[in-house]
């Protein structure tokens, strides 16, 4: 489903006492670039407001959400404090959005 917006699980490694799950390298700073401008915000808002739609539709509250709990990826990985303008990405790479740590979340 395209609303599920929960972050990715690559793989899992089972260890005798630990099982690890394994995820992308998303980024926690949601509220620096490239997620500067209105357009951008607007379609954050969405993607996050239809994963939560999607977790209602399963039964689930989420329980937890905050901007810690909302990573970012982007296509450009390069590092944005190195660059220049910043406005420039602000505009210029692809953002998706996920939830992570359901620790708090609950069925209903």
């Amino acid at each position: 489903d395209k609303r599920n917006h929960l972050i990715p699980v690559l793989d899992f490694l089972d260890t005798p006492f630990f099982v690890i799950v394994v995820m992308p390298a998303w980024g926690f700073d949601w509220n620096s670039p490239p997620c500067g401008n209105t357009k951008t915000r607007h379609e954050m808002a969405i993607k996050l407001t239809q994963c939560l739609e999607f977790f209602h539709e399963k039964g689930i509250a989420h329980g937890d959400i905050h901007p810690h709990n909302i990573l970012l990826s982007h296509a450009d990985r390069r590092d944005f404090a190195e660059q220049a303008p910043e406005k420039e990405f602000r505009i210029a790479c692809e953002v998706e959005y996920a939830f992570i740590d359901l620790g708090s979340a609950c069925m209903f």
